[in-house]
């Protein structure tokens, strides 16, 4: 993902894995992909000589059990450094290093605010250590990461399931006070079928249940005005709602409130980080569906010619023009930086531009796009950005009418 920029710069990329950790252990993928996209990516902006390295080890302490350790993500590089009067607001969004050169390097932008909101949502810790012309060392350090066995590996097999589930119509509350939590899951729930209801507390909650009456609740516990378990017990005292299963959102691992949550008349709980995976087998619990045959092929994303009006073909110049010029260059910058925000905007503006010019074949590749960027789907979100020269020579042929 890194190399282009890294061989451009001429710079040195390490990476240092402690020899003594696990060979597996549990942890929220997507949310530690994008930290860490976000953590490299912002060093090798920052570096014109030296190296940028990425080290993963673990923190010895007294709490280490048999069963789980303390991990240290570290994100160390050569760049220009950090004062230490700046370094506490460096997480905040669009916070910028007074002086900064932001012709040259860009603002920070989102890009340490969501990280920060990441590491804190897998329970964790980021902090920084810099010297002005020395580097800086960005550092995150997750507590009571679950040493895995082999039995709990998810493998191919179970991801082939889950892509096989067809859901009939139905609809879902996702009640949460944070809105990337409630983005996340929405991005899980990305299916035809399924209908998305929003609540950020439990008073909007069961206000939204009884205009809408939903077939299933995902509730967060932890929220203001009310919370999921004043909320969830007042759903089950209703006549006309207690019917509805309620699915406990929740970041607690301890014995006592999961108690709590089951005599709150929670149905069923999920520990946050949740993957898709688990949610949509949680899910199949209380939701009718059926299981569909599929192809195990990855499905690449169609750039194929498309027959289109002689007045749309009269104005593809136009466009083409657009796209060679002003999207081409936004379009190496979001590859090379990989900041998700940015790659989201992108996204946005290739569906207005494909929008404007009637044209499908890029209106569905930057939906595509946007949608990947919603999952956090790392496997398919670079190469689909590599598409873009493909999708040039696309309309190219659209536009001359070759076949």
């Amino acid at each position: 993902m890194f190399s282009r920029k890294v061989s451009e710069k001429g710079i040195e990329f390490l990476i240092y894995v402690d020899e003594s950790l696990p060979q597996k252990m549990m942890l929220d993928e997507v949310r530690l992909r994008q930290i860490l996209v976000n953590l490299t990516g912002n060093a090798i902006k920052f570096v014109d000589k030296g190296f940028v390295k990425l080290s993963l080890s673990r923190r010895l302490n007294a709490y280490d059990a048999n069963d789980s350790l303390e991990l240290v993500f570290a994100v160390e590089d050569t760049g220009i450094g950090i004062p230490k009067d700046q370094q506490n607001r460096m997480f905040e969004a669009f916070e910028q290093q007074k002086g900064q050169n932001n012709t040259k390097y860009g603002g920070t932008g989102l890009g340490l605010a969501i990280t920060k909101r990441l590491v804190e949502m897998m329970g964790g810790e980021i902090f920084v250590e810099s010297e002005v012309g020395k580097g800086s060392t960005f550092n995150v350090v997750l507590k009571n990461v679950a040493i895995s066995s082999e039995a709990d590996t998810i493998n191919s097999k179970n991801n082939s399931i889950i892509d096989s589930i067809k859901f009939e119509k139905a609809s879902i509350l996702i009640v949460d006070d944070v809105e990337y939590n409630r983005l996340l899951l929405k991005g899980f729930l990305n299916y035809p079928e399924i209908k998305l209801f929003e609540a950020e507390n439990g008073r909007d909650a069961l206000n939204y249940a009884k205009l809408h009456r939903p077939n299933i609740i995902l509730m967060d516990m932890k929220m203001p005005v009310m919370d999921g378990y004043e909320a969830t017990r007042l759903l089950k005292e209703d006549n006309n709602l207690k019917s509805i299963p309620v699915i406990a959102i929740t970041a607690s691992v301890m014995a006592e409130n999961e108690a709590k949550i089951t005599e709150a008349g929670c149905d069923s709980i999920l520990k946050k980080p949740i993957n898709k995976e688990t949610l949509i087998n949680e899910l199949i619990r209380f939701l009718p569906y059926t299981k569909e045959q599929i192809d195990n092929k990855q499905v690449e994303i169609g750039l194929h010619e498309e027959p289109i009006s002689s007045e749309i073909k009269a104005v593809l110049p136009e466009l083409l023009n657009i796209l060679e010029n002003e999207v081409k260059n936004k379009w190496e910058r979001v590859s090379s930086k990989f900041i998700f925000d940015e790659i989201e905007q992108f996204a946005n503006e290739i569906k207005e531009l494909g929008e404007r010019y009637s044209l499908n074949v890029l209106l569905k590749w930057g939906e595509e796009l946007y949608q990947q960027v919603i999952d956090f789907d790392m496997e398919r979100l670079p190469q689909t950005l590599g598409h873009f020269p493909e999708l040039v020579t696309t309309i190219y042929k659209i536009s001359r009418g070759e076949s």
